[in-house]
């Protein structure tokens, strides 16, 4: 999926964020982790080696937060063999999200239209169906979190609350 985000536009870190939870944008996913790496190892390297550096610290901190199971090669999730994870993990990584305003505040939306700082335009709708109250999968208990899809599998974090107690589940297949 992509979030439209073109060579000539110019976004926040946090519209970046906000592109890669609504629309599940790849595109926003590169952007991001090419500053990201940019910052790590200075403006004068490829963008290829700022994502790749972005990427060896996306690693590091799955290692901090106790995932031992899994393994990132792209910023998107994008199949690559080197790029897995287990449910384990990905309980932990939402377990983490949720506890980040930033994160929560978009992955909570079901849409937005969005204003870059380069003066371009867009509508982002989340991919997250249950979110979405003209839907058949809406719920009012889900609090956000992210889907994915890859070839014809599609996995699902979710945040809800229930009479005040905060709640995660996953579905994979």
């Amino acid at each position: 999926s992509v979030a439209f985000v073109k060579e000539n536009h110019t976004l926040s870190v946090e519209m970046l964020i906000e592109g890669m939870l609504l629309p599940s944008g790849g595109d926003a996913a590169y952007a991001l982790a090419a500053e990201g790496g940019y910052a790590l190892g200075g403006k004068d390297i490829s963008a290829e080696k700022a994502v790749e550096l972005f990427i060896d610290e996306m690693n590091r901190y799955a290692k901090k937060l106790g995932m031992t199971g899994s393994n990132f090669a792209s910023p998107d999730g994008f199949y690559d063999p080197q790029n897995y994870s287990t449910v384990e993990d990905m309980t932990l990584l939402t377990l983490a999200a949720a506890k980040n305003e930033i994160i929560m505040k978009y992955a909570s939306l079901p849409t937005a239209a969005v204003t870059y700082a380069s003066g371009h335009t867009n509508t982002w709708r989340n991919t997250n169906r249950m979110l979405h109250e003209d839907d058949e999968f809406y719920s009012p208990y889900v609090t956000g979190l992210k889907t994915g899809t890859l070839d014809g599998n599609s996995c699902l974090v979710c945040t809800f609350t229930i009479k005040g107690r905060e709640y995660v589940a996953g579905v994979f297949t």
